[in-house]
C-alpha cells in the first residue's frame, strides 16, 4: 500500500491485540477476522483533492515528487487551488513536501454562465451540476427561463452559492425530478 507501512495483523478492529501466527490456530470450525495495521510512511505526503466540497481521494504522494492533477467523469473543471476560495492555483510542477488540500470546482458541460448566473444549458446529460465559482466569480443565481423547455435534465445539483432561482427558471422540463434548494434561497 503505498505510503503506508505494514505494522502487523490484529485480532481486534482498535488493533490493540496483535495476532501470533505461531500460537494455536483458532478451531476451524469456528471463523474469525484479522485485521491488517497500516502506518503512514515518513517519506510521503498525503494530497487531499477536495471536488465541490466532497473529499474525492486522499494520494499518497513520494516527498518531493510532484502530485498529478485529477480528473471528475463528466465534470469540467477549471484548476486546482490551495484554498477553498478557489483563488490561488495550484503548480503541479512543484514538489509536495507536506501534507496539502487542494480544491477544485466541477460544472457540468453546455451550461451557460454569465456574471455569476447560470443564464442557460445546451448539454445532454440528466445530471447536471451547477459550479459554486466560475471564472472566479460566485454563482449566485439560476437566471429566469435558464433551463425551461429542457426534455433531457433529471436532476439538478445547486451549490450553497445560489441565493435566487428566477421566473420560470425550470418551466416545461418534463423529466425533471429534483432539485436541491439549500436554506440560502431567498426568491
Amino acid at each position: 500500500r503505498t505510503g503506508y507501512v505494514f505494522g502487523g495483523w490484529y485480532t481486534d478492529a482498535d488493533l490493540t491485540q496483535s495476532y501470533d501466527f505461531s500460537s494455536a490456530v483458532p478451531d476451524s470450525a469456528q471463523d474469525f477476522t484479522l485485521y491488517a495495521k497500516w502506518e503512514r510512511d515518513d517519506a510521503y505526503c498525503l494530497v487531499t483533492y477536495i471536488l465541490n466540497g466532497e473529499t474525492v481521494a486522499v494520494v499518497p504522494v513520494a516527498d518531493g515528487e510532484s502530485a498529478e492533477p485529477r480528473t471528475a467523469e463528466g465534470l469540467i473543471l477549471d484548476g486546482w487551488y490551495t484554498d477553498e476560495n478557489y483563488t490561488s492555483a495550484y503548480d503541479f510542477e512543484s514538489a509536495v513536501t507536506a501534507d496539502i488540500s487542494l480544491y477544485a470546482v466541477g460544472y457540468t458541460d453546455g451550461l451557460k454562465i454569465a456574471n455569476g448566473t447560470v443564464t442557460g444549458y445546451a448539454g445532454t446529460d440528466e445530471t447536471v451540476v451547477i459550479p459554486a465559482v466560475y471564472g472566479g466569480e460566485a454563482v449566485t443565481a439560476i437566471g429566469s427561463s435558464a433551463f425551461m423547455g429542457n426534455h433531457t435534465v433529471v436532476s439538478v445539483v445547486l451549490p450553497d452559492t445560489v441565493t435566487s432561482v428566477g421566473d420560470y427558471a425550470f418551466y416545461d422540463c418534463e423529466y425533471l425530478e429534483t432539485i436541491n434548494l439549500s436554506d440560502g434561497i431567498q426568491s
